[in-house]
């Protein structure tokens, strides 16, 4: 059966809200051993939501709905599906019961109680509009419909302690896919293709997929199987393969995130760190803070933006600025030296530079970038880059590239 995904809500519809429901779901039905054939968003036009709940039955689809179970005017949901099953909207005692003792005579008690007769409930834990499962063999022979509210934090609660035990009971899984992620830094799409292509080749049961982003590339290797012993036999020699032609662009990250890959190497190996950073104005601190635990490694950020700070604090020679400029390896080594001098970290980063759009010159245009790495007992590492795109792009390139330089840089000396 296909399982389909409609979220709900001009919110969504017109892109004041991000739909992560929808990858919440479907990553969790993937993991749970279901997959989604279709994602769709409908607004809260009550004409044009009971179509596109129609078309789906009748494609002989799982429906899952996020979204307009509230009380509020545009909340159509539970009236579109009323009318699409043929059935009245009534009062339910039950549900008036539940959410009551959950949550108090709230004003919007008896309409969160007022669904559609025939209903099976999905309890909401977290807020009043309960879930709703809807099947009509007449109207929508192998179809049927799961309603669930479209804030997050219900939605995820719900989909744990609901959703997947009741697609389980109701669509037995035997095969299911398995995921294994690898994730790399400074690499290409077009330097693993051509071996993605030959692992399938050689293998017609792996289905590679590889995923780029700003800095990093994914690669997941996918095939079915009933069980992951069966999967990592079908795999294993593969992954091996790409780790060993690969090795130096590898990190290891549960998220396949670069930043949580180099907060847990400094925790592992119990290194301190300091920042100093100009153009990023704290950015960079920022990916490492946002970590439990940091705190056990992270010294703290020298914002350096103007050049009165980058001498007072961080003690850069005026002469080096002078005569080399802000934007120059020799100026980030001397603030690399300072910052770590001044908080006494073992490691440090310091990166000046030109975000724009304004501020580059022929010499220096906009995207100039440079970065110096100190780690006791090394010799300091320093790198220019130059990025293109818009201040954001630029800031994010950056980020990327420093991390990455880092934990390259940390793996070869430690």
């Amino acid at each position: 059966m296909n399982i389909e995904l409609i979220a709900i809500g001009d919110e969504v519809l017109y892109g004041m809200v991000v739909n992560s429901n929808a990858a919440f779901i479907a990553h969790a039905l993937l993991e749970a051993g279901f997959l989604v054939s279709r994602h769709s968003t409908v607004g809260d036009d009550p004409v044009a939501l009971r179509k596109a709940l129609h078309a789906a039955l009748l494609r002989k689809s799982c429906v899952i709905t996020t979204g307009g179970l509230g009380p509020t005017c545009d909340d159509h949901t539970r009236a579109a599906i009323a009318e699409i099953f043929n059935v009245p909207l009534k009062h339910n005692s039950e549900v008036h019961a539940y959410i009551k003792s959950i949550f108090g005579s709230v004003k919007s008690i008896d309409n969160q109680a007022t669904l559609p007769v025939g209903a099976e409930i999905l309890q909401n834990p977290l807020g009043t509009a309960s879930g709703l499962y809807l099947k009509n063999e007449r109207l929508y022979p192998e179809s049927f419909l799961i309603a669930l509210p479209g804030v997050p934090s219900e939605m995820r609660e719900m989909v744990k302690t609901g959703l997947i035990p009741y697609l389980k009971a109701k669509l037995p899984v035997g095969k299911r896919l398995f995921v294994l992620p690898l994730h790399f830094m400074k690499l290409c799409e077009v330097d693993v293709d051509h071996h993605l292509h030959e692992i399938e080749k050689e293998c017609p049961a792996i289905e590679c997929g590889i995923y780029p982003g700003l800095g990093v590339l994914s690669v997941q290797l996918k095939a079915f199987a009933h069980d992951e012993e069966e999967f990592l036999e079908i795999v294993t020699i593969y992954k091996e393969r790409l780790s060993e032609k690969f090795r130096a662009h590898l990190f290891d990250s549960p998220s396949g995130r670069l930043d949580e890959a180099v907060h847990r190497y400094f925790l592992e190996r119990k290194l301190s760190l300091a920042l100093a950073e100009s153009c990023t104005g704290g950015s960079l601190a920022g990916r490492f803070c946002a970590y439990s635990g940091a705190s056990s490694y992270f010294r703290g950020s020298i914002v350096a933006y103007s050049n009165e700070i980058k001498t007072g604090l961080l003690h850069v020679s005026e002469k080096t600025l002078e005569s080399k400029g802000a934007v120059s390896i020799e100026v980030t080594e001397e603030m690399a030296k300072g910052v770590a001098k001044e908080m006494k970290a073992q490691c440090s980063v310091a990166v000046s530079g030109i975000l724009g759009p304004t501020g580059g010159t022929a010499d220096k245009p906009v995207g100039t970038i440079c970065a110096s790495l100190y780690l006791e007992g090394a010799s300091i590492h320093s790198w220019q880059m130059n990025h293109i795109g818009n201040r954001e792009m630029i800031l994010e390139k950056t980020i990327q590239n420093i991390l990455a330089e880092l934990l390259t840089f940390l793996v070869k000396h430690r």
